[in-house]
Protein backbone atom coordinates (compact mmCIF):
# COMPACT_ATOMS: atom_id res chain seq x y z
CA UNK A 1 0.00 0.00 0.00
CA UNK A 2 2.75 2.47 0.90
CA UNK A 3 4.64 1.78 -2.35
CA UNK A 4 1.43 2.41 -4.30
CA UNK A 5 1.06 5.77 -2.54
CA UNK A 6 4.60 6.67 -3.61
CA UNK A 7 3.68 5.88 -7.21
CA UNK A 8 0.42 7.81 -6.92
CA UNK A 9 2.26 10.89 -5.66
CA UNK A 10 4.76 10.67 -8.51
CA UNK A 11 1.95 10.42 -11.10
CA UNK A 12 0.90 14.07 -10.47
CA UNK A 13 -2.45 13.78 -12.20
CA UNK A 14 -5.81 15.02 -11.03
CA UNK A 15 -7.50 11.66 -11.60
CA UNK A 16 -5.04 9.83 -9.35
CA UNK A 17 -5.29 12.61 -6.75
CA UNK A 18 -9.08 12.26 -6.61
CA UNK A 19 -8.77 8.50 -6.23
CA UNK A 20 -6.33 8.90 -3.33
CA UNK A 21 -8.59 11.42 -1.62
CA UNK A 22 -11.52 9.01 -1.87
CA UNK A 23 -9.40 6.22 -0.37
CA UNK A 24 -7.65 8.20 2.40
CA UNK A 25 -9.54 10.44 4.78
CA UNK A 26 -8.18 13.91 5.58
CA UNK A 27 -10.45 14.15 8.63
CA UNK A 28 -8.89 11.32 10.62
CA UNK A 29 -7.56 11.82 14.12
CA UNK A 30 -5.65 8.52 14.24
CA UNK A 31 -2.55 7.38 12.39
CA UNK A 32 -1.57 9.59 9.45
CA UNK A 33 1.26 7.44 8.08
CA UNK A 34 -0.46 6.76 4.75
CA UNK A 35 -1.57 10.37 4.27
CA UNK A 36 1.92 11.70 4.94
CA UNK A 37 3.50 9.08 2.67
CA UNK A 38 1.39 10.34 -0.21
CA UNK A 39 1.97 14.01 0.62
CA UNK A 40 5.75 13.59 0.73
CA UNK A 41 5.79 11.90 -2.68
CA UNK A 42 3.45 14.57 -4.06
CA UNK A 43 5.44 17.52 -2.72
CA UNK A 44 8.66 16.65 -4.57
CA UNK A 45 6.95 16.43 -7.97
CA UNK A 46 8.34 18.51 -10.82
CA UNK A 47 5.20 19.14 -12.94
CA UNK A 48 2.09 19.51 -10.77
CA UNK A 49 -1.08 20.51 -12.68
CA UNK A 50 -2.76 23.76 -11.77
CA UNK A 51 -6.02 22.05 -10.72
CA UNK A 52 -4.20 19.82 -8.25
CA UNK A 53 -2.33 22.75 -6.69
CA UNK A 54 -5.51 24.76 -6.26
CA UNK A 55 -7.25 21.78 -4.67
CA UNK A 56 -4.42 21.44 -2.12
CA UNK A 57 -4.54 25.17 -1.39
CA UNK A 58 -8.28 24.95 -0.68
CA UNK A 59 -7.66 21.97 1.60
CA UNK A 60 -4.92 23.85 3.51
CA UNK A 61 -7.42 26.56 4.41
CA UNK A 62 -9.67 24.08 6.22
CA UNK A 63 -9.37 22.76 9.75
CA UNK A 64 -8.36 19.17 10.47
CA UNK A 65 -8.63 17.05 13.62
CA UNK A 66 -4.92 16.21 13.42
CA UNK A 67 -2.55 19.17 13.76
CA UNK A 68 0.30 17.12 12.28
CA UNK A 69 -1.73 16.31 9.17
CA UNK A 70 -2.76 19.95 8.82
CA UNK A 71 0.88 21.04 8.91
CA UNK A 72 1.82 18.42 6.29
CA UNK A 73 -0.95 19.70 4.01
CA UNK A 74 0.31 23.27 4.49
CA UNK A 75 3.89 22.32 3.62
CA UNK A 76 2.82 20.26 0.58
CA UNK A 77 0.58 23.04 -0.75
CA UNK A 78 3.39 25.57 -0.46
CA UNK A 79 5.91 23.27 -2.15
CA UNK A 80 3.54 22.50 -5.04
CA UNK A 81 2.68 26.18 -5.52
CA UNK A 82 6.37 27.14 -5.59
CA UNK A 83 7.08 24.48 -8.23
CA UNK A 84 4.12 25.56 -10.35
CA UNK A 85 5.09 29.25 -10.25
CA UNK A 86 8.71 28.47 -11.07
CA UNK A 87 8.03 26.27 -14.11
CA UNK A 88 4.76 27.66 -15.49
CA UNK A 89 4.46 31.23 -16.76
CA UNK A 90 1.41 33.17 -15.63
CA UNK A 91 0.94 31.22 -12.40
CA UNK A 92 2.30 33.90 -10.05
CA UNK A 93 -1.20 34.69 -8.81
CA UNK A 94 -1.41 31.22 -7.28
CA UNK A 95 1.66 31.91 -5.15
CA UNK A 96 0.42 35.37 -4.24
CA UNK A 97 -2.93 33.92 -3.17
CA UNK A 98 -1.31 31.29 -0.95
CA UNK A 99 1.19 33.82 0.42
CA UNK A 100 -1.60 36.14 1.50
CA UNK A 101 -3.49 33.23 3.07
CA UNK A 102 -0.44 32.11 5.07
CA UNK A 103 0.48 35.64 6.22
CA UNK A 104 -3.10 36.27 7.42
CA UNK A 105 -3.09 33.00 9.35
CA UNK A 106 0.33 33.86 10.80
CA UNK A 107 -0.98 37.13 12.21
CA UNK A 108 -3.81 35.25 13.92
CA UNK A 109 -1.58 32.61 15.54
CA UNK A 110 -1.69 32.59 19.34
CA UNK A 111 0.83 29.84 20.13
CA UNK A 112 4.33 28.88 19.03
CA UNK A 113 3.35 25.70 17.16
CA UNK A 114 0.92 27.59 14.90
CA UNK A 115 3.55 30.24 14.17
CA UNK A 116 6.22 27.67 13.30
CA UNK A 117 3.90 25.70 11.01
CA UNK A 118 3.01 28.72 8.86
CA UNK A 119 6.59 29.99 8.78
CA UNK A 120 7.77 26.61 7.49
CA UNK A 121 5.09 26.78 4.80
CA UNK A 122 6.33 30.23 3.78
CA UNK A 123 9.82 28.77 3.67
CA UNK A 124 8.63 26.17 1.14
CA UNK A 125 6.71 28.78 -0.86
CA UNK A 126 9.72 31.10 -1.36
CA UNK A 127 7.54 34.03 -2.38
CA UNK A 128 8.83 37.62 -2.35
CA UNK A 129 5.33 38.80 -1.48
CA UNK A 130 5.87 37.48 2.06
CA UNK A 131 9.13 39.38 2.55
CA UNK A 132 7.72 42.20 4.76
CA UNK A 133 5.91 39.74 7.04
CA UNK A 134 9.01 37.54 7.40
CA UNK A 135 11.24 40.51 8.18
CA UNK A 136 8.79 41.81 10.78
CA UNK A 137 8.66 38.41 12.45
CA UNK A 138 12.46 38.13 12.46
CA UNK A 139 12.97 41.55 14.04
CA UNK A 140 9.92 41.92 16.30
CA UNK A 141 8.80 38.37 17.03
CA UNK A 142 8.20 37.52 20.67
CA UNK A 143 9.26 33.88 20.51
CA UNK A 144 12.91 33.07 19.81
CA UNK A 145 11.96 29.94 17.85
CA UNK A 146 9.67 31.96 15.57
CA UNK A 147 12.37 34.57 14.95
CA UNK A 148 14.84 31.86 13.97
CA UNK A 149 12.32 30.16 11.67
CA UNK A 150 11.52 33.49 9.98
CA UNK A 151 15.24 33.96 9.26
CA UNK A 152 15.39 30.46 7.73
CA UNK A 153 12.43 31.38 5.52
CA UNK A 154 14.32 34.50 4.43
CA UNK A 155 17.37 32.37 3.64
CA UNK A 156 15.24 30.31 1.21
CA UNK A 157 14.67 33.42 -0.94
CA UNK A 158 17.14 34.36 -3.71
CA UNK A 159 20.34 36.05 -2.56
CA UNK A 160 19.59 39.20 -4.56
CA UNK A 161 16.35 39.62 -2.58
CA UNK A 162 17.87 39.14 0.88
CA UNK A 163 20.79 41.36 -0.11
CA UNK A 164 18.47 44.35 0.17
CA UNK A 165 17.96 43.55 3.87
CA UNK A 166 21.61 44.06 4.80
CA UNK A 167 21.06 47.07 7.16
CA UNK A 168 18.38 45.23 9.16
CA UNK A 169 20.47 42.04 9.34
CA UNK A 170 23.55 43.92 10.50
CA UNK A 171 21.53 45.58 13.26
CA UNK A 172 20.12 42.21 14.31
CA UNK A 173 23.58 40.69 14.60
CA UNK A 174 24.98 43.66 16.52
CA UNK A 175 22.29 43.71 19.24
CA UNK A 176 23.59 40.93 21.48
CA UNK A 177 21.32 41.82 24.41
CA UNK A 178 18.07 41.71 22.44
CA UNK A 179 18.45 38.67 20.17
CA UNK A 180 19.41 35.10 21.03
CA UNK A 181 22.60 33.49 19.63
CA UNK A 182 20.70 31.28 17.17
CA UNK A 183 19.07 34.28 15.50
CA UNK A 184 22.38 36.13 15.36
CA UNK A 185 24.10 33.18 13.68
CA UNK A 186 21.32 32.89 11.09
CA UNK A 187 21.68 36.61 10.39
CA UNK A 188 25.42 36.11 9.87
CA UNK A 189 24.70 33.32 7.37
CA UNK A 190 22.37 35.63 5.45
CA UNK A 191 25.01 38.37 5.34
CA UNK A 192 27.61 35.94 4.00
CA UNK A 193 25.25 34.82 1.23
CA UNK A 194 26.22 38.11 -0.48
CA UNK A 195 29.59 38.79 1.19
CA UNK A 196 31.41 42.11 1.34
CA UNK A 197 34.91 42.85 2.63
CA UNK A 198 33.44 44.92 5.47
CA UNK A 199 31.67 41.86 6.87
CA UNK A 200 34.95 40.64 8.37
CA UNK A 201 35.31 43.49 10.86
CA UNK A 202 31.57 43.66 11.54
CA UNK A 203 31.10 39.95 12.30
CA UNK A 204 34.31 39.60 14.32
CA UNK A 205 33.84 42.74 16.39
CA UNK A 206 33.44 40.69 19.61
CA UNK A 207 36.24 38.21 18.90
CA UNK A 208 37.95 38.98 22.23
CA UNK A 209 34.77 38.60 24.29
CA UNK A 210 34.82 35.18 25.99
CA UNK A 211 31.13 35.40 26.90
CA UNK A 212 30.18 34.84 23.24
CA UNK A 213 32.95 32.40 22.37
CA UNK A 214 30.54 29.91 20.81
CA UNK A 215 29.20 32.56 18.44
CA UNK A 216 32.73 33.75 17.61
CA UNK A 217 33.96 30.24 16.82
CA UNK A 218 30.99 29.57 14.53
CA UNK A 219 31.30 32.89 12.68
CA UNK A 220 35.08 32.58 12.27
CA UNK A 221 34.75 29.16 10.63
CA UNK A 222 31.87 30.34 8.48
CA UNK A 223 33.96 33.31 7.34
CA UNK A 224 36.89 31.04 6.48
CA UNK A 225 34.62 28.81 4.37
CA UNK A 226 33.09 31.81 2.56
CA UNK A 227 36.54 33.33 1.94
CA UNK A 228 37.50 30.30 -0.15
CA UNK A 229 34.80 31.30 -2.67
CA UNK A 230 35.32 35.08 -2.61
CA UNK A 231 38.67 36.76 -3.33
CA UNK A 232 37.78 40.13 -1.76
CA UNK A 233 36.59 38.49 1.44
CA UNK A 234 39.72 36.35 1.54
CA UNK A 235 41.92 39.44 1.28
CA UNK A 236 40.03 41.24 4.06
CA UNK A 237 40.28 38.20 6.36
CA UNK A 238 44.03 37.87 5.75
CA UNK A 239 44.49 41.57 6.49
CA UNK A 240 42.64 41.21 9.80
CA UNK A 241 44.58 38.12 10.84
CA UNK A 242 47.85 39.82 10.00
CA UNK A 243 47.39 41.96 13.12
CA UNK A 244 49.39 40.36 15.93
CA UNK A 245 46.87 41.60 18.51
CA UNK A 246 44.27 39.27 16.95
CA UNK A 247 46.32 36.54 15.33
CA UNK A 248 47.50 34.90 18.53
CA UNK A 249 46.58 31.88 20.60
CA UNK A 250 44.83 33.86 23.33
CA UNK A 251 42.26 35.32 20.89
CA UNK A 252 41.85 32.61 18.26
CA UNK A 253 41.62 29.71 20.72
CA UNK A 254 38.01 30.26 21.68
CA UNK A 255 37.67 26.92 23.46
CA UNK A 256 34.25 26.42 21.91
CA UNK A 257 32.44 23.39 20.54
CA UNK A 258 30.42 25.17 17.83
CA UNK A 259 31.80 24.40 14.39
CA UNK A 260 31.14 24.60 10.66
CA UNK A 261 32.48 22.12 8.12
CA UNK A 262 32.10 22.48 4.34
CA UNK A 263 33.56 20.04 1.82
CA UNK A 264 33.31 19.73 -1.95
CA UNK A 265 32.95 16.20 -3.33
CA UNK A 266 32.74 16.86 -7.06
CA UNK A 267 33.36 19.79 -9.38
CA UNK A 268 33.17 19.97 -13.18
CA UNK A 269 32.85 23.44 -14.67
CA UNK A 270 30.00 25.25 -12.94
CA UNK A 271 28.52 22.01 -11.58
CA UNK A 272 29.55 20.93 -8.08
CA UNK A 273 28.39 18.66 -5.29
CA UNK A 274 29.31 18.77 -1.62
CA UNK A 275 28.05 18.75 1.94
CA UNK A 276 28.09 20.97 5.00
CA UNK A 277 27.81 20.20 8.69
CA UNK A 278 26.93 22.71 11.40
CA UNK A 279 27.02 22.38 15.17
CA UNK A 280 25.69 25.07 17.52
CA UNK A 281 26.28 24.71 21.24
CA UNK A 282 25.30 26.98 24.13
CA UNK A 283 27.55 28.43 26.80
CA UNK A 284 26.79 25.50 29.10
CA UNK A 285 27.91 23.05 26.35
CA UNK A 286 24.31 21.95 25.80
CA UNK A 287 23.27 21.20 22.22
CA UNK A 288 21.27 23.86 20.43
CA UNK A 289 21.32 22.76 16.79
CA UNK A 290 23.05 20.16 14.62
CA UNK A 291 22.53 20.13 10.85
CA UNK A 292 23.80 18.22 7.85
CA UNK A 293 23.16 19.19 4.22
CA UNK A 294 23.99 17.46 0.95
CA UNK A 295 24.04 20.07 -1.80
CA UNK A 296 24.15 20.34 -5.59
CA UNK A 297 25.05 23.56 -7.40
CA UNK A 298 24.87 24.43 -11.11
CA UNK A 299 24.78 27.73 -12.94
CA UNK A 300 24.62 29.79 -9.76
CA UNK A 301 21.63 27.86 -8.37
CA UNK A 302 21.93 25.60 -5.34
CA UNK A 303 19.71 22.72 -4.24
CA UNK A 304 19.71 21.04 -0.84
CA UNK A 305 19.18 17.43 -1.85
CA UNK A 306 18.97 16.26 1.76
CA UNK A 307 18.72 18.22 5.00
CA UNK A 308 18.99 16.50 8.36
CA UNK A 309 18.72 18.78 11.40
CA UNK A 310 18.20 18.30 15.13
CA UNK A 311 17.10 21.26 17.24
CA UNK A 312 17.06 21.15 21.01
CA UNK A 313 16.41 23.53 23.88
CA UNK A 314 15.97 23.65 27.63
CA UNK A 315 18.91 21.30 28.22
CA UNK A 316 21.22 23.82 29.90
CA UNK A 317 19.49 23.31 33.26
CA UNK A 318 20.46 19.63 33.22
CA UNK A 319 24.17 20.51 32.95
CA UNK A 320 24.32 23.48 35.31
CA UNK A 321 22.58 26.78 35.80
CA UNK A 322 19.98 27.49 33.10
CA UNK A 323 20.97 30.00 30.43
CA UNK A 324 18.75 33.10 30.25
CA UNK A 325 18.17 32.75 26.50
CA UNK A 326 17.40 29.01 26.66
CA UNK A 327 13.90 27.51 26.55
CA UNK A 328 12.11 26.88 29.80
CA UNK A 329 11.11 23.27 28.99
CA UNK A 330 13.38 20.64 27.50
CA UNK A 331 12.50 19.69 23.91
CA UNK A 332 14.07 18.22 20.79
CA UNK A 333 12.75 17.75 17.27
CA UNK A 334 14.07 16.30 14.07
CA UNK A 335 13.71 18.33 10.87
CA UNK A 336 14.04 16.72 7.45
CA UNK A 337 14.24 18.29 4.02
CA UNK A 338 14.14 16.49 0.68
CA UNK A 339 15.02 18.08 -2.68
CA UNK A 340 14.65 21.58 -1.27
CA UNK A 341 11.24 20.89 0.33
CA UNK A 342 10.82 21.18 4.07
CA UNK A 343 8.95 18.26 5.61
CA UNK A 344 7.02 18.17 8.86
CA UNK A 345 9.39 17.94 11.86
CA UNK A 346 9.36 14.81 13.98
CA UNK A 347 9.00 15.35 17.72
CA UNK A 348 11.56 13.56 19.88
CA UNK A 349 10.54 14.78 23.36
CA UNK A 350 8.78 17.81 24.83
CA UNK A 351 9.74 17.70 28.51
CA UNK A 352 12.50 16.63 30.83
CA UNK A 353 10.30 13.86 32.24
CA UNK A 354 9.70 12.47 28.77
CA UNK A 355 13.43 12.58 28.07
CA UNK A 356 14.22 10.64 31.24
CA UNK A 357 11.54 8.11 30.31
CA UNK A 358 13.23 7.55 26.96
CA UNK A 359 16.60 7.10 28.65
CA UNK A 360 15.36 4.58 31.21
CA UNK A 361 13.32 2.56 28.72
CA UNK A 362 16.07 2.48 26.08
CA UNK A 363 13.60 3.29 23.30
CA UNK A 364 16.20 4.85 21.04
CA UNK A 365 18.72 2.03 21.38
CA UNK A 366 17.17 0.22 18.40
CA UNK A 367 17.31 1.43 14.81
CA UNK A 368 14.32 3.70 14.23
CA UNK A 369 13.35 4.97 10.79
CA UNK A 370 12.40 8.63 10.62
CA UNK A 371 11.48 8.78 6.93
CA UNK A 372 11.41 6.23 4.14
CA UNK A 373 9.89 5.98 0.70
CA UNK A 374 10.40 6.48 -3.03
CA UNK A 375 10.21 9.88 -4.70
CA UNK A 376 10.42 11.21 -8.23
CA UNK A 377 13.88 12.71 -8.64
CA UNK A 378 13.79 13.97 -12.23
CA UNK A 379 11.11 14.09 -14.92
CA UNK A 380 12.05 15.86 -18.15
CA UNK A 381 10.67 15.62 -21.69
CA UNK A 382 11.91 17.74 -24.58
CA UNK A 383 11.26 17.70 -28.33
CA UNK A 384 14.00 19.05 -30.60
CA UNK A 385 13.58 19.62 -34.37
CA UNK A 386 16.68 18.48 -36.22
CA UNK A 387 18.30 20.21 -39.19
CA UNK A 388 17.29 17.46 -41.61
CA UNK A 389 13.61 17.93 -40.79
CA UNK A 390 13.21 14.99 -38.46
CA UNK A 391 12.07 15.30 -34.87
CA UNK A 392 13.97 14.07 -31.83
CA UNK A 393 12.45 13.43 -28.42
CA UNK A 394 14.62 13.44 -25.30
CA UNK A 395 13.29 12.10 -22.01
CA UNK A 396 14.98 11.70 -18.63
CA UNK A 397 13.28 9.96 -15.72
CA UNK A 398 14.85 9.43 -12.32
CA UNK A 399 13.71 8.10 -8.95
CA UNK A 400 15.28 7.90 -5.51
CA UNK A 401 14.55 5.43 -2.74
CA UNK A 402 15.61 6.51 0.74
CA UNK A 403 15.53 5.37 4.35
CA UNK A 404 16.65 7.81 7.05
CA UNK A 405 17.10 6.16 10.43
CA UNK A 406 19.15 6.42 13.59
CA UNK A 407 19.73 5.07 17.06
CA UNK A 408 21.31 6.25 20.30
CA UNK A 409 22.62 4.51 23.40
CA UNK A 410 22.89 6.57 26.57
CA UNK A 411 24.57 5.47 29.78
CA UNK A 412 23.47 7.48 32.80
CA UNK A 413 25.98 5.70 34.99
CA UNK A 414 29.00 6.48 32.79
CA UNK A 415 27.56 9.82 31.64
CA UNK A 416 28.27 9.16 27.97
CA UNK A 417 26.29 8.41 24.82
CA UNK A 418 26.78 6.87 21.43
CA UNK A 419 24.60 7.96 18.50
CA UNK A 420 24.47 6.53 14.99
CA UNK A 421 22.74 8.07 11.98
CA UNK A 422 22.05 5.49 9.27
CA UNK A 423 20.98 6.96 5.91
CA UNK A 424 20.45 4.63 2.97
CA UNK A 425 19.38 5.41 -0.56
CA UNK A 426 19.43 4.30 -4.16
CA UNK A 427 19.09 6.42 -7.30
CA UNK A 428 17.92 5.27 -10.73
CA UNK A 429 18.30 7.63 -13.69
CA UNK A 430 17.18 6.60 -17.17
CA UNK A 431 17.50 8.58 -20.39
CA UNK A 432 16.05 7.91 -23.84
CA UNK A 433 16.60 9.69 -27.16
CA UNK A 434 14.13 8.87 -29.96
CA UNK A 435 14.09 9.96 -33.62
CA UNK A 436 10.85 9.34 -35.55
CA UNK A 437 10.47 9.11 -39.35
CA UNK A 438 7.51 7.87 -41.44
CA UNK A 439 9.19 4.49 -42.06
CA UNK A 440 11.88 3.94 -39.43
CA UNK A 441 11.98 4.61 -35.73
CA UNK A 442 15.35 4.66 -33.95
CA UNK A 443 15.79 4.91 -30.20
CA UNK A 444 18.97 5.04 -28.16
CA UNK A 445 18.65 4.80 -24.40
CA UNK A 446 21.04 3.97 -21.61
CA UNK A 447 20.79 3.01 -17.99
CA UNK A 448 23.42 1.81 -15.53
CA UNK A 449 23.69 -1.93 -15.34
CA UNK A 450 24.07 -4.08 -12.29
CA UNK A 451 27.81 -3.69 -12.33
CA UNK A 452 27.73 0.06 -12.76
CA UNK A 453 28.75 -0.03 -16.45
CA UNK A 454 26.43 1.66 -18.97
CA UNK A 455 24.16 -0.69 -20.87
CA UNK A 456 22.91 0.36 -24.29
CA UNK A 457 19.70 -0.67 -26.03
CA UNK A 458 19.26 -0.15 -29.77
CA UNK A 459 15.90 -0.69 -31.45
CA UNK A 460 15.12 -0.37 -35.12
CA UNK A 461 11.70 -1.28 -36.43
CA UNK A 462 10.75 -1.14 -40.10
CA UNK A 463 7.19 0.03 -40.46
CA UNK A 464 6.84 -1.20 -44.03
CA UNK A 465 8.79 -3.06 -46.65
CA UNK A 466 9.74 -1.42 -49.91
CA UNK A 467 7.48 -3.83 -51.79
CA UNK A 468 4.42 -2.87 -49.73
CA UNK A 469 5.12 0.82 -50.13
CA UNK A 470 5.36 0.45 -53.90
CA UNK A 471 2.05 -1.43 -53.97
CA UNK A 472 0.46 1.35 -51.93
CA UNK A 473 1.76 4.03 -54.27
CA UNK A 474 0.65 2.09 -57.36
CA UNK A 475 -2.83 1.69 -55.91
CA UNK A 476 -3.04 5.44 -55.26
CA UNK A 477 -2.04 6.19 -58.85
CA UNK A 478 -4.66 3.77 -60.21
CA UNK A 479 -7.37 5.31 -58.07
CA UNK A 480 -6.67 8.70 -59.61
CA UNK A 481 -7.23 7.16 -63.07
CA UNK A 482 -10.83 6.44 -62.07
CA UNK A 483 -10.99 2.70 -62.84
CA UNK A 484 -11.69 -0.30 -60.67
CA UNK A 485 -9.31 -2.33 -62.78
CA UNK A 486 -6.48 0.03 -61.87
CA UNK A 487 -7.22 -0.55 -58.21
CA UNK A 488 -7.28 -4.29 -58.80
CA UNK A 489 -3.98 -4.15 -60.59
CA UNK A 490 -2.59 -2.08 -57.72
CA UNK A 491 -3.51 -4.81 -55.29
CA UNK A 492 -1.55 -7.38 -57.26
CA UNK A 493 1.95 -8.02 -55.91
CA UNK A 494 4.67 -6.16 -57.71
CA UNK A 495 7.30 -8.44 -59.23
CA UNK A 496 10.56 -8.45 -57.40
CA UNK A 497 13.31 -6.61 -59.36
CA UNK A 498 16.22 -8.76 -60.55
CA UNK A 499 19.06 -9.12 -58.13
CA UNK A 500 22.38 -7.47 -58.82
CA UNK A 501 25.28 -9.84 -59.58
CA UNK A 502 27.06 -11.07 -56.51
CA UNK A 503 30.13 -9.08 -55.53
CA UNK A 504 33.36 -11.05 -55.92
CA UNK A 505 35.16 -11.91 -52.71
CA UNK A 506 37.85 -9.49 -51.55
CA UNK A 507 41.37 -10.49 -52.37
CA UNK A 508 40.47 -12.74 -55.33
CA UNK A 509 40.73 -11.91 -59.00
CA UNK A 510 37.68 -12.55 -61.15
CA UNK A 511 38.51 -13.13 -64.85
CA UNK A 512 35.75 -13.09 -67.41
CA UNK A 513 36.00 -14.63 -70.88
CA UNK A 514 36.02 -11.99 -73.65
CA UNK A 515 35.37 -12.26 -77.38
CA UNK A 516 38.38 -12.50 -79.64
CA UNK A 517 37.69 -9.14 -81.28
CA UNK A 518 38.08 -7.41 -77.86
CA UNK A 519 41.36 -8.99 -76.87
CA UNK A 520 43.27 -6.33 -78.79
CA UNK A 521 42.31 -3.60 -76.33
CA UNK A 522 45.06 -1.67 -74.55
CA UNK A 523 46.67 -3.47 -71.66
CA UNK A 524 45.44 -1.06 -68.95
CA UNK A 525 41.84 -1.26 -70.13
CA UNK A 526 42.00 -5.01 -70.39
CA UNK A 527 43.48 -5.24 -66.86
CA UNK A 528 40.65 -3.17 -65.41
CA UNK A 529 38.05 -5.34 -67.09
CA UNK A 530 39.75 -8.48 -65.87
CA UNK A 531 39.55 -7.22 -62.30
CA UNK A 532 35.79 -6.91 -62.66
CA UNK A 533 33.44 -4.12 -61.61
CA UNK A 534 34.57 -1.81 -58.78
CA UNK A 535 33.50 -2.78 -55.31
CA UNK A 536 30.84 -0.53 -53.74
CA UNK A 537 30.76 0.45 -50.05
Amino acid sequence: MLALLDAAGAAQTMAVHKAVRQTLSWRTSGSIERQERYLVALSVGAHPPRELVQDMIRESGKTHPSDSLHESILLTSAALAATLCHHTAGSEQVCDQLSGQLVSALDECEDESCCLAHLRALRNLRSEAALPALLKQALEGEEAACRAEALRALAALPAEVTGRLRPQLERLYAETDRYDPSSRLLAADLLLATPRPGDVTHLLRDLRDRNVSEVNAYVLQRLSAAAERNDELRGALRHLLADSRISNYDVLSQGALSSVLERSLFRAGDVSAGFSSELEVGRSRALRRSAFRAQLAAGGDQLDVLTFSVQAGGLSGMLGSPEPDDAADAFARLELGLLGRQLRPRRLFDSQGELMGLLWSGTGSERTSALRGTALLHDHLQRVPLQNGLGAELSVLGAVTFDFAGQAEVSIWNRNAHAVIDDRGAVLLRGLATVDTPFVRCADGGEPGAGGAPRRHHRRRLLGRTQDVRAHLTGAAGAQGGGAQAGARARQPTPTPPRAPARPPLGRRHVRSEPAERRQLPADVRRRRQLGPPLSG
